[in-house]
């Protein structure tokens, strides 16, 4: 049995570690189906209860959590605290992952299913053509200096602004109804 369930219901796919026994810690077998079930490293949006808990364990048995060092890098945005995470093997609650931009979300662990179907349903209400764009400015802008980012930004306001699916949102809204989004 594979230990990353994965669900699809709609436009919405669900994964799910599932080694509780082993605590949910990442091993070969377990990244291995992460990769297999995402084609991006890392998630976009993290929801998880609160009673959650994070931690980078591998210093403890002599290894380092090379490959998931990248994204949580990126998430973190702090040398140091990744240090903190990988040179001690320290476990942190939801509360703390949030704070450290690891988490988006933290909710009760009844609510957990409910808070991500409301996500989800979020993003497939707005135009997938936005939503893409959106993600790559956001990844693309984090990479640059500031005045560079800004004028990269002023680009893709033009570059959404003309989509088919603006226009359609401008008037949907002038129409008072929903938009019918095309994906383009």
């Amino acid at each position: 049995m594979s230990s990353v369930r994965s669900e699809r219901n709609g436009g919405i796919a669900t994964l799910t570690i599932d080694r509780e026994a082993k605590r949910n810690a990442l091993d070969r077998a377990t990244l291995d189906a992460l990769e297999a079930a995402l084609v991006a490293v890392a998630a976009d949006f993290t929801v998880a209860s609160e009673n959650a808990r994070f931690g980078l364990p591998e210093i403890g048995i002599g290894l380092l959590p090379l490959m998931v060092s990248a994204p949580i890098y990126r998430a973190l945005g702090s040398r140091k605290a990744l240090l903190d995470l990988v040179l001690t093997g320290r476990q942190i609650d939801a509360a703390e992952a949030m704070r450290l931009g690891l988490v988006s979300r933290v909710v009760t662990a009844s609510e957990l299913d409910a808070e991500i179907a409301r996500l989800a349903a979020t993003l497939l209400s707005h135009s997938p053509a936005t939503l893409r764009l959106g993600k790559e400015a956001v990844y693309t802008l984090c990479e640059m200096e500031y005045e560079t980012s800004m004028r990269y930004l002023r680009e893709m306001i033009v570059l959404t602004s003309r989509s088919e699916d603006a226009q359609e949102g401008i008037q949907a809204f002038f129409d008072k109804r929903k938009p019918v989004w095309k994906g383009r």
